[in-house]
C-alpha cells in the first residue's frame, strides 16, 4: 500500500445502535476513525440508526437494504444480480481494503463480495441459537468465504476453532467509560425498588421471562424497566399487547439516544435481572457491574464469564415464583458487601486486538 494511501474499511452493521453487538464495535470504529491511516465507511441496514447523527464526522454513513421491490423481483427473475449491483454502486468507486461484517446475519453478503480482492472478516457474537435463523448456504459462506473470524468470547471461539480453516481472533466484548463517573451521577431513587434488564426486546433476550418475573413482583413495591428497542417482529406485537394489561403496569420500556443517558438511568436502578436465553458474553452485565448493581441471572453461558459471587447470583427458571425474596436477599447482601465497580475486561487491550487485526490486513 502506498505511503499516502489510507486503508479503506467498510463495516456492515445492522441497526448501528447502542445495545448488544453494536455497542462495542461502534466505540472501536469511532476510535479507529481518529487514525489518519484509515478511511471508514459504516453501512447500516436501518435508515433511522441512532448513532448515525452522533458519531465522528470522519466516518461515512451509508445505507444498504436487501429488500426487493416489485421491479427488483422481476429483474431477479431474469437472473439480474440485484444485490451485486447495489454493492457495486456502494463500493465500486472506492474499492475496499477490508470488509468487516458484524454478526452472522450479514453472512448472506459474502457470495456477492467474492469479486472484491480484499480481506473479509466476520465478527460472530452468537452462540448456537443464532444458527437457527441462518440458512445452510449462509453458514457455508461464513466458513468458506471469510478470511478471518472474530469471536466475541472463548465460548464462541470454541464452537469454531476445530472446524474453521482460517484464523480466529478473540476480542472480548467490553465498553469504555469511567465507572466511578457513572456512579457519581446516580439519580435520586424513589421509594420502590427498581429492577432492570437491557437488550433488544425479543425471544432470545427473554423478555417473556421478564414478564413472568413481573407477575411475582408486586407493583406497590417494585418497578421494572427494560432498556432497549423492539425487534419489529410478531414477538414485539405480542409484548405490546401484554404490556397493555393491568398486571404489567409496573413494567416500562425505555430507549436511549446516547450511551451516557443509558448508563445514568442504569445507575439509578437497584438490581439487574438478566433473563436472556443464550449469550456469548453478556455485555450489558458489564454495564451493570460498572454501575455497581447486583445481578441475578437466569442464563449460564456467557453470563458465567461475568457473574461472580459473593453477591451476584445465577438461579433456575423454576425459582421465579420466589423472585421477590431472592431480590430482597440479594439487595441486603449487596448492602453488607459493597463491591468496587470494575470491568472483567479492559477496553484498551481489546481495542489493541481489534486494531491489530486491521493493521495486519
Amino acid at each position: 500500500m502506498g505511503a499516502n494511501k489510507r486503508k479503506r474499511v467498510y463495516f456492515f452493521m445492522n441497526e448501528f445502535g447502542l445495545t448488544g453487538s453494536e455497542t462495542l464495535l461502534s466505540q472501536f470504529i469511532q476510535d479507529l476513525s481518529n487514525d489518519p491511516l484509515y478511511s471508514i465507511c459504516v453501512i447500516t441496514s436501518s435508515k433511522s440508526s441512532i448513532l448515525s447523527t452522533s458519531i465522528s464526522k470522519n466516518i461515512q454513513i451509508e445505507y444498504f437494504s436487501a429488500t426487493y421491490s416489485f421491479y427488483d423481483k422481476v429483474k431477479s427473475f431474469f437472473n439480474i444480480d440485484i444485490l451485486g449491483r447495489r454493492l457495486n454502486k456502494l463500493l465500486g468507486n472506492n474499492p475496499p481494503d477490508i470488509i468487516y461484517l458484524n454478526t452472522v446475519n450479514n453472512a448472506y453478503l459474502l457470495p456477492y463480495l467474492k469479486s472484491y480482492t480484499c480481506k473479509k472478516i466476520l465478527h460472530i457474537h452468537e452462540l448456537l441459537m443464532g444458527l437457527n435463523t441462518m440458512t445452510p448456504g449462509d453458514f457455508k459462506y461464513m466458513m468458506e468465504l471469510t478470511d478471518e473470524i472474530v469471536a466475541c468470547s472463548e465460548l464462541v471461539k470454541n464452537l469454531y476453532v476445530d472446524i474453521y480453516s482460517g484464523p480466529i481472533t478473540l476480542i472480548n466484548s467490553t465498553q469504555q467509560y469511567g465507572a466511578s463517573k457513572v456512579i457519581e451521577e446516580r439519580k435520586e431513587k424513589g421509594t420502590k425498588i427498581r429492577i432492570v434488564c437491557a437488550g433488544t426486546i425479543c425471544y432470545r433476550k427473554g423478555f417473556d421471562r421478564f414478564l413472568e418475573a413481573a407477575q411475582y413482583l408486586s407493583n406497590d413495591r417494585f418497578e421494572l424497566y427494560w432498556f432497549g428497542q423492539y425487534d419489529h417482529s410478531a414477538y414485539s406485537l405480542w409484548v405490546k399487547n401484554k404490556l397493555a394489561l393491568k398486571q404489567y403496569k409496573h413494567v416500562q420500556i425505555k430507549s436511549f439516544v446516547t450511551q451516557d443517558s443509558y448508563l445514568a438511568d442504569l445507575a439509578s436502578c437497584d438490581l439487574f435481572l438478566f433473563t436472556s436465553r443464550e449469550e456469548s458474553m453478556g455485555m450489558v452485565l458489564m454495564d451493570a457491574i460498572a454501575c455497581n448493581l447486583p445481578i441475578i441471572s437466569l442464563e449460564r453461558n456467557g453470563s458465567s464469564l461475568i457473574v461472580k459471587g459473593p453477591v451476584n447470583k445465577m438461579i433456575q427458571l423454576d425459582a421465579l415464583p420466589h423472585i421477590d425474596h431472592i431480590v430482597m436477599d440479594t439487595l441486603e447482601e449487596h448492602k453488607q458487601t459493597p463491591l468496587p465497580a470494575q470491568q472483567p475486561f479492559q477496553y484498551h487491550e481489546e481495542f489493541t486486538s481489534f486494531k491489530g487485526l486491521l493493521d495486519k490486513s
